[in-house]
């Protein structure tokens, strides 16, 4: 799989678009989940949150289509 070279790169704009990544892709499985606490069910919505985050990846030069890469939390 092709992803972006920004992701590999070793210096800040890589370290930041990593994390980037890994916010998204944390907010976004989360995202609009529901749960309950205390007897009232509420839906998470991280849509503001994930299109900044979108919108900061595109800053350091991410295509929104592109794939983005796995982050193995093992590295």
């Amino acid at each position: 799989m092709h992803t972006n070279p920004i992701f590999d790169a070793p210096g800040r704009d890589g370290q930041i678009a990593r994390a980037l990544n890994v916010a998204l892709h944390a907010l976004s499985v989360h995202d609009r989940m529901t749960g309950t606490m205390e007897g009232e069910t509420v839906m998470l919505d991280f849509g503001p949150q994930i299109r900044q985050l979108r919108a900061a990846l595109e800053l350091l030069g991410v295509n929104r289509d592109e794939t983005l890469p796995f982050q193995n939390p093992e590295r």
